[in-house]
């Protein structure tokens, strides 16, 4: 589990500890009593130094990114967010990615024979067009569409919602 902090956070309690210190310091009469306060302001001094060790995470990165498809494609039928390319603008869409090679048989998908045009007779069975396929999920006869538009990005898919009764049959 990654717990992050704020460093910096962290250095400015410990400035504050060691300002006060300096002032109990002033008040403190005998050598035990300035040693304690000298203690306390080495253990500050280690906190910061430990403070200015821990990595320093960018925020932005914690974000998803979208990633190019000419830098890498998803895993084969890892439903996607995609951004497609249409005329002058773009739009998003859920989507996955069909290799070339992929069979109706062995598709997790059920693909109408206009997404197939290659029968292999040894087989018995065709090969889906390669290529990306937009995820319906609210059309009685198709699951999916081929996109004829360019996707040019995808990212993952943001993890479903906590269950509330709502969200425990979402995959």
């Amino acid at each position: 589990r990654v717990r992050p902090i704020d460093a910096d956070r962290i250095v400015e309690v410990a400035k504050h500890a060691w300002n006060e210190w300096n002032l109990a310091m002033a008040t403190q009469d005998t050598n035990r009593g300035v040693n304690k306060v000298l203690k306390k302001q080495e253990l500050c001094k280690a906190v910061e130094g430990v403070a200015d060790a821990c990595p320093t995470i960018d925020p932005e990165s914690l974000r998803p990114q979208w990633i190019p498809v000419t830098q890498r494609l998803p895993e084969a039928e890892e439903e996607v967010l995609a951004f497609c390319k249409c005329g002058k603008g773009g739009y998003v869409c859920e989507a996955f990615f069909i290799p070339k090679g992929t069979y109706r048989e062995d598709s997790g998908y059920y693909f109408e024979w206009e997404c197939c045009e290659e029968y292999n007779e040894e087989r018995d069975d065709y090969e889906i067009n390669p290529g990306w396929y937009e995820r319906i999920h609210n059309w009685d006869d198709y699951g999916c569409v081929a996109i004829q538009d360019m996707v040019m990005y995808w990212m993952p898919l943001p993890k479903k919602p906590e269950s509330d009764g709502y969200a425990d049959d979402i995959r």
